[in-house]
C-alpha cells in the first residue's frame, strides 16, 4: 500500500469527519435561526401593538405577519369605540373618512355613553339628518332637543337680560357690515320692546322688530299701558343716540333672520333653552344648515363661549363645520376640557392641509377611528400620527473557508437587523372600504384594524 493511497484515504476520512461535524452545526444553526424569528415575530407583534379582527382578515388590508387575530362580538366592537373612562370628564374623539352614514356608527355610541355618564352633550351639524334620527331613536331619546324647523327653535337669549342680549348679538356681527358700538344700544332697546310685549327676545323676532320706527313702536306702547311713559322716554333717547347705526344694524339683522330661517320657527314651538339643558344633562343638536351660514354659525359660536364662560361644562361635537373658515370654533372645542368629538370626511384636508393644526388635534385625543380615506397626503398624515414601531428582522449569516489541505469549512449563523417602519402604512388606511376602520387609543397606544357592523 503507498504513502499517496494511505494519504488520500486519511484524507477522504477527514473529509467525511468534517462534512459530519458541518452538517452537525448546520441543525444546530437552523434551530437557532428557528428560535430567532419566532423571538423577533414576538418582539415585533408587542413593539407594533396591532390588533385585526380574523372575522374580517379577509376583507381587510393585511399587515405582515405582525397581527393578533381575535373576534370580538358587537359589544366589544362599542367598547372599542368608546373612549377610556374618566370621571367628570370625556377624552376626546376624531372620527375621520367615510361617508355620513359610516361615521355616526362611530359618533352614535359616543354620545350615547356621554349620556349615559350624565355628561349634557352640544352638537353642532350641516344637515346630518342621520345622526339627528340616530339619537331621537335612541334609548336616550327623551334626552335629545333637536335645534332645526318644525323642531324647537334656535334662541340663544333665553334667559339673559336686554343688556346681556346686546352685548352677545353685537359681538357676533362681522366687520364687513362696519357696525359701530352704538349699535350695542340699539339692540339692547330692541330687546326690552319685545319683553314688554311678554314675548322672550330671539334672533327671530329682533330679525323682525321694525328698527327704523322703533321710536313710533315705544309710543304705541304707552298709550296701550304696556310701557310707562319715564321708561319710554329713556329708551326714546338711547335709540336716537344711536340711530346712526339702524342702516348696517338692518342689513345685519336681515341677513341673519334669512339664514336663520332653518333654526326658527314658524308654528309657536317654543325656543330650546340650552341652559336647562344643560342642567338636566341632556343633548342640544344644532343644525347649522351649511358652513356659507357664516352669521348663524357666528352667532352660535359666541353663545357657546358664553356658556363655557359661565361654567356651564358640556361635550361638544362638531360635525362637518369648517375648521379653516371657523376657526374659532374649533380653537373652543380643544380648550374645552369637558372634551370634544370632530366627525369629518376628511379631517386632514378639513383643516387645509395644515400639519401643525392637524397636530394640535390629534394631539388632543384619546380615541381616533379612521375610515376610508381616498387622498394619499391625508393618508400619509394618518400614518405617520399612527407613529412607527422597531422592527426586529433576522438574518441569517453563511461563511464558507479553507480547512487546511482536508477541504472547506461552513459556518452557520445568525444576527438581527433592528429598524423603524411604520406601523401602518399610508397605503393600508388607503385600501380601507366602507365600514372597514382603524381604531387608535391613545391611552394604551393600541391600534385595531375592524369592521364597524
Amino acid at each position: 500500500m503507498s504513502i499517496g493511497y494511505i494519504f488520500g484515504a486519511a484524507k477522504l476520512g477527514i473529509m467525511a469527519v468534517n462534512a459530519g461535524a458541518s452538517a452537525y452545526r448546520g441543525y444546530q444553526a437552523r434551530g437557532q435561526i428557528s428560535q430567532l424569528h419566532s423571538k423577533c415575530y414576538e418582539t415585533n407583534v408587542q413593539n407594533r401593538g396591532v390588533i385585526q379582527t380574523n372575522e374580517y382578515s379577509g376583507r381587510l388590508p393585511m399587515l405582515k405577519d405582525e397581527v393578533f387575530l381575535c373576534s370580538p362580538s358587537a359589544s366589544e366592537i362599542r367598547i372599542a369605540l368608546l373612549p377610556s373612562k374618566k370621571i367628570g370628564t370625556m377624552p376626546s374623539t376624531i372620527i375621520s373618512g367615510g361617508k355620513f352614514a359610516v361615521r355616526n356608527r362611530s359618533v352614535l355610541p359616543v354620545i350615547e355613553d356621554a349620556l349615559g355618564r350624565d355628561i349634557p352633550v352640544i352638537v353642532i351639524h350641516c344637515d346630518d339628518e342621520g345622526l339627528t334620527q340616530g339619537l331621537a331613536s335612541s334609548g336616550y331619546g327623551h334626552r335629545v332637543n333637536v335645534v332645526e324647523r318644525g323642531e324647537f327653535s334656535y334662541n340663544p337669549f333665553i334667559g339673559m337680560n336686554s343688556m346681556e342680549i346686546g352685548r352677545m348679538l353685537f359681538e357676533s356681527i362681522p366687520e364687513k357690515y362696519q357696525v359701530k358700538y352704538a349699535a350695542r344700544d340699539i339692540i339692547s332697546v330692541m330687546a326690552e320692546v319685545i319683553f314688554a310685549r311678554k314675548i322672550t327676545p330671539s334672533p327671530a323676532t329682533l330679525s323682525s322688530c321694525p328698527i327704523f320706527d322703533l321710536a313710533t313702536l315705544i309710543n304705541k306702547l304707552v298709550n296701550m299701558n304696556v310701557l310707562e311713559r319715564p321708561n319710554a322716554e329713556r329708551l326714546i333717547a338711547d335709540y336716537m343716540a344711536s340711530q346712526s347705526e339702524t342702516r348696517s344694524l338692518a342689513h345685519y339683522l336681515m341677513d341673519l333672520g334669512m339664514q336663520l330661517n332653518r333654526l326658527t320657527n314658524d308654528n309657536g314651538v317654543n325656543g330650546c333653552d340650552t341652559v336647562s339643558s344643560i342642567e338636566r344633562r341632556e343633548a342640544v343638536l344644532i343644525n347649522v344648515g351649511s358652513n356659507s351660514n357664516d352669521l348663524a354659525i357666528g352667532l352660535v359660536l359666541n353663545h357657546l363661549k358664553l356658556l363655557l364662560d359661565r361654567g356651564n361644562k358640556f361635550l361638544l361635537v362638531l360635525d362637518g363645520i369648517d375648521l379653516v373658515k371657523y376657526k374659532p370654533m374649533l380653537e373652543l372645542a380643544l380648550h374645552n376640557k369637558t372634551g370634544f368629538i370632530l366627525s369629518y370626511d376628511d379631517l386632514f384636508s378639513s383643516v387645509g392641509g395644515d400639519e401643525k393644526l392637524f397636530s394640535a388635534i390629534t394631539g388632543e385625543v384619546g380615541k381616533t377611528i379612521i375610515y376610508s380615506t381616498t387622498s394619499g397626503f391625508s393618508c400619509t398624515q394618518w400614518s405617520k400620527y399612527l407613529g412607527d414601531y422597531e422592527r426586529h428582522e433576522p438574518k441569517e449569516n453563511i461563511s464558507i473557508g479553507q480547512q487546511g489541505f482536508v477541504g472547506t469549512n461552513v459556518n452557520q449563523g445568525a444576527s438581527v437587523d433592528i429598524k423603524r417602519e411604520a406601523r401602518v402604512p399610508p397605503e393600508v388606511i388607503n385600501q380601507l372600504q366602507g365600514t372597514q376602520a382603524c381604531i387608535y387609543d391613545g391611552a394604551s397606544n393600541a391600534i385595531m384594524f375592524v369592521d364597524i357592523f
